[in-house]
């Protein structure tokens, strides 16, 4: 399995994009959830997000882990 589509990471570029993040230490477990606008894709650094609602003026980096299996809503699968 490929964890890099270039040319989907091209097509993100603009959208905004959800992000639900889980974390687990021992019994504990917290939840936290944000949204931004893609604002740059790299196979080596990643996706920058530009935060939106309360963390405006941040930006948040994903990792590079994308694959044709996730379409953004309004864009055809060019797979």
């Amino acid at each position: 399995m490929h964890l890099w589509d270039e040319t989907l990471a091209k097509n993100l570029i603009g959208c905004t994009l959800l992000i639900g993040l889980t974390r687990e230490v021992g019994d504990n477990c917290s939840y936290e959830q944000f949204f931004g606008v893609v604002t740059h894709c790299d196979p080596e650094r990643g996706i920058t997000l530009r935060l939106e609602g309360s963390r405006k003026g941040n930006t948040y980096n994903l990792p590079p882990r994308i694959c044709s299996r996730f379409i953004p809503p309004n864009r055809e699968n060019t797979d």
